[in-house]
Formats: C-alpha cells, sequence, structure tokens
C-alpha cells in the first residue's frame, strides 16, 4: 500500500474517515479527482524557469497555459506569483540545484509513504534547503508530521548527510510568504512515535 505525504494530516484530523477512503482505494473506487489548477500551472511555470535558467520562458509559458481559464483577474495574480517567486529567488542568491525530487519512505514491503520536494538547493557554507511549494498557507506547516520525516528521509536516502544539515522550507505563493526550520532528532524521533500510532488507528501497523 502506498500513503501520500500530504495526507498525513488528514488522516490524523480523522483516520476512521480516512481509513475508509484507503478502503475504496483498495478496491480501485476513486476517491480524489483533479483538475487542472491555477497553482499547478504556476508550479510548472517555476520548474520549466529553473530548468531553462530563463525567466522569461518560465512567463511565456506560464501565459500559455493559462490562456484555457477564463477568470482574468486570478490569472493576473497568478502571473504576478511568478514574477514575486522569480524576484525574490534572484534576491536570495539561493543556488538551486533539482526540482521535483521525490520522497519514498519505505516502512515495510508492503507500506510505502511518498510524497515530493519542490525544489532542492545548497547551503551556504555547508548543507541543503528543502523546499515545498504551496498555494495557500498551511495550517501550522511547522508543527505537520511530514515535514520532519522529509528531513530525515532526504538526509538518509537521497543527500546521505547528517538530518541537522538539512533546513525544510515552504513558499506560501498567495501570501508571498517564505519560511524554514531545522528539526531536531527528538522533534524526527517524536514524528515517528506519532506515524506509529496512526498506523494503528488506520489498521496498517
Amino acid at each position: 500500500m502506498k500513503l501520500k505525504l500530504n495526507e498525513l494530516e488528514e488522516a490524523l484530523q480523522n483516520p476512521a474517515e480516512f481509513r475508509m477512503k484507503l478502503a475504496k482505494r483498495a478496491q480501485n473506487i476513486r476517491t480524489d479527482y483533479y483538475s487542472a489548477s491555477y497553482f499547478m500551472k504556476l508550479r510548472d511555470a517555476i520548474f520549466r524557469y529553473h530548468k531553462s535558467e530563463s525567466e522569461i520562458e518560465g512567463y511565456e509559458y506560464l501565459e500559455d497555459k493559462l490562456a484555457e481559464f477564463k477568470n482574468d483577474l486570478r490569472k493576473q495574480e497568478i502571473l504576478e506569483q511568478y514574477n514575486w517567486y522569480v524576484g525574490e529567488y534572484l534576491a536570495s542568491h539561493r543556488v538551486h540545484f533539482r526540482c521535483r525530487q521525490n520522497i519514498s519512505i519505505k516502512l515495510r514491503d508492503d507500506l510505502i509513504i511518498s510524497g515530493q520536494v519542490s525544489r532542492l538547493d545548497l547551503k551556504q557554507p555547508s548543507g541543503y534547503e528543502a523546499w515545498i511549494f504551496c498555494g495557500r498557507e498551511p495550517e501550522d506547516w511547522s508543527q505537520q508530521m511530514r515535514m520532519p520525516l522529509i528531513q530525515e528521509e532526504l538526509a538518509k536516502s537521497e543527500l546521505h548527510v547528517g538530518v541537522s544539515e538539512i533546513t525544510i522550507g515552504i513558499y506560501v505563493f498567495d501570501k508571498q510568504l517564505i519560511d524554514q526550520r531545522c528539526y531536531s532528532a527528538e522533534e524526527i524521533a517524536d514524528a515517528h512515535r506519532r506515524l506509529d500510532t496512526l498506523l494503528c488507528q488506520l489498521g496498517l501497523a
């Protein structure tokens, strides 16, 4: 079975309801229906920008993808968020080296929790910064169980460094907010205890 890192907070809030959702998923009954969103287009344009290292190419890509939407005010907001992101990135002098870093936490052969980090940067003078892009600000983002788990998994399986050398951060586009923190070994251990409790509630222990 696979769980998604960004589903953990939903599962924590209502384990019984989430357990039913997992049962439907096991029967191949769809529980999530996705459509193209403004934020998905923005995120893809940012990835295009980093790949091409061209602010103009990313902007034109975004303009083209937004043409399928009808809300002109919302489209302008998204274009402004793109400009804010690029401006902030350039002003920060951060050194990006990878986008769309997949995360896969193997708890057992039959149980994996997966997700994705939007951007990885080199941190000066050493270490790494991992960034997650959010269209809207998550509630108490730094308290979310997935964050220390992501930090640990990146350190252990992807970057092969100590957990203290990785910082986890978010970009919140609707508020043009950036925040980050580094989790201690104790906080990571606590996240694992919380995860173990949740898995018991979901019948997956």
